[in-house]
């Protein structure tokens, strides 16, 4: 489900599905296996599920370099209290520096690290974010 989207300054952008705490650390895994240098830009589908998985998100991305936690992809949902996306990147800022937390591609582009193979993660419209980012670079 990977998938290659093109160059932007200097970043190889790719783009995938996985939305789920074992889905993601499989594919950051994989991710590795292929790229030296890699960015995480993860986008949470839904706030139910971003509560419900929440502890597993942050073990998965709490020793990754350079993650960027994009805003939830609502879905169905309407925003309620509780461990949001936000509240995911507060939790790995705790011990990182290196965590940004994003509401739009303009801000996505400045945390960009360079020469790095940036993924564009999850299953809201963070493929479409990418897509555009991809299109406003050529």
């Amino acid at each position: 489900r990977c998938e290659y989207l093109g160059d932007f300054n200097g970043n190889k952008i790719y783009t995938d599905y996985a939305h789920h705490p074992t889905e993601l650390r499989e594919f950051i895994k994989s991710f590795k296996r292929q790229n030296d240098n890699i960015q995480i830009v993860f986008q949470p589908h839904t706030y139910s599920r971003t509560k419900m998985f929440f502890d597993e998100f942050v073990d998965v991305l709490k020793n990754e370099k350079n993650v960027c936690v994009f805003k939830e992809y609502p879905a169905r949902e309407k925003p309620f209290q509780g461990k949001s996306a936000k509240d995911l990147f507060l939790k790995l800022k705790e011990n990182k520096n290196d965590v940004f937390y994003c509401v739009n591609l303009k801000q996505i582009e400045s945390c960009l690290g360079s020469n790095v193979a940036v993924a564009f993660v999850g299953a809201g419209d963070i493929d479409n974010i990418a897509r555009k980012m991809i299109k406003s670079g050529i």
